[in-house]
């Protein structure tokens, strides 16, 4: 459970002296291993009640370690921007996008990606995307034929 407030902490974006006195407020003591279990557990129901432990950040829901094998910042903002321009529902973190990274590269979750199976969901945005960019274009090109030859 101390586990917990301390993400109520980093998601709030607390320092140590801010997060010592809010928890001071809060319980009445100025360290989380100072509160008995009943205290903290009470700490905890009250953090969920504020939606500080339902969900992660926006930007941070798909991403799910550091690891040395895990997708770059990097490749996750071209993901985040590929996804934009698609207008894939949910960005990163929607059904859509964890629909198309199981049928690129059979995961069962986004979470699961490493550096090298997110190659291949850019690769796979960017046709997406390329593909979408030809059709619009050829779509246009369609209309200037058919408005030059019924002007003629």
């Amino acid at each position: 459970m101390i586990a917990m407030v301390h993400i109520a902490k980093a998601r709030l974006g607390m320092d140590d002296e801010t997060y010592r006195a809010w928890l001071e407020k809060k319980t009445g003591k100025r360290s989380s291993s100072a509160l008995s279990d009943g205290q903290l557990g009470q700490l905890v129901k009250a953090l969920r009640a504020e939606g500080l432990l339902d969900e992660p950040p926006t930007a941070a829901k798909v991403i799910a370690g550091k690891g040395a094998n895990r997708p770059t910042d990097a490749q996750w903002k071209t993901a985040r921007g590929l996804a934009k321009k698609i207008g894939l529902d949910g960005g990163l973190d929607g059904e859509a996008f964890a629909g198309f990274v199981k049928r690129i590269v059979k995961v069962d979750n986004p979470r699961f990606l490493t550096k090298a199976s997110m190659v291949d969901v850019l690769i796979g945005l960017e046709k997406w995307w390329e593909d979408r960019e030809q059709k619009k274009a050829t779509a246009t090109e369609t209309k200037g034929r058919k408005a030059v030859s019924k002007g003629e």
